[in-house]
């Protein structure tokens, strides 16, 4: 919705604003520009492999662009935070926000280098998300800062969702599978575990359910990702786990990778270690 705000006029852009504050529910979220195309975000930053911006929600989404510094709607990748509860039963449970709590002592800007964001759950648990975007290599982290009503043990993640370029890859193509098939079928990902040697999956290969707990093990620290994803040129997306923390695949449903799958940051909340606990996110070309 926020990419096709370029062509409004003025007061379409008001009307825009007031429809996704009464779509929040709430007018307190963080401060944003008033003026297309960054409408709805709270800051943006611009490097020579992606653009990163924050919405006014507080989420985070990596942009990546071609050699001329273009983007292209259907490459985001977001980067949703969440606060997780752990229940007695060994379940999970991701919490809701609460949009008027958060707040920020950074200013709106189009030159986004670091900014820390403190907010809170519907039932009062604190968080705070710190990032940092320099040398073309995005840096997120976060913590839990207080329980409020919530009663069992809470953790911070992020939920970096992998499932915008093939889709709209397959649309352009107009469904054409076998052209589809062609472009992706040496697409890849390689999870370098804490555990045992690298393993690496071919992206058109088919996941099914329960598969997770064999594929991630105790977890990784570095996932590396193959795909053309802005143009024809193959570039590698590398995440990786810094500090007391580890990144796991997560596949919604059963089916190829390609479908749509996520890689998701977790550090552990307990250890009390002098290693500050991130996720890094950047882009190389080949």
């Amino acid at each position: 919705m926020l990419h096709h705000t370029r062509n409004l006029k003025p007061r379409h852009l008001a009307i825009l604003s007031l429809i996704l504050s009464l779509i929040t529910g709430t007018h307190a979220q963080l401060p944003t520009f008033q003026k297309a195309p960054w409408l709805g975000y709270f800051s943006y930053g611009k490097g020579k492999t992606m653009i990163v911006r924050v919405a006014n929600d507080g989420h985070i989404s990596a942009h990546p662009t071609n050699k001329k510094g273009e983007e292209k709607s259907y490459t985001k990748i977001p980067f949703q935070f969440l606060i997780r509860q752990t229940l007695p039963n060994g379940k999970t449970q991701d919490l809701k926000i609460d949009p008027s709590t958060l707040k920020s002592e950074n200013k709106v800007t189009g030159k986004l280098r670091e900014l820390s964001i403190t907010g809170e759950t519907k039932k009062g648990a604190g968080f705070q998300l710190s990032l940092t975007f320099k040398r073309d290599i995005l840096s997120l982290g976060g913590k839990i800062t207080g329980k409020g009503q919530e009663k069992h043990p809470l953790s911070f993640h992020y939920r970096a969702r992998m499932n915008h370029f093939h889709g709209q890859l397959l649309r352009r193509l107009k469904g054409n599978q076998a052209a589809f098939d062609k472009i992706i079928e040496k697409d890849w990902f390689k999870l370098y575990h804490l555990d045992k040697e690298s393993e690496k999956r071919i992206l058109t290969d088919v996941f099914e359910e329960g598969d997770e707990k064999t594929l991630n093990g105790p977890g990784s620290k570095k996932i590396e990702v193959e795909a053309a994803i802005v143009d024809k040129n193959k570039r590698i997306l590398l995440f990786e786990a810094k500090g007391s923390s580890k990144l796991e695949i997560i596949k919604p449903k059963s089916g190829p990778f390609h479908e749509g799958y996520h890689i998701e940051w977790s550090s552990d909340q307990e250890q009390k270690s002098r290693d500050e606990a991130l996720i890094t996110f950047k882009i190389e070309e080949l």
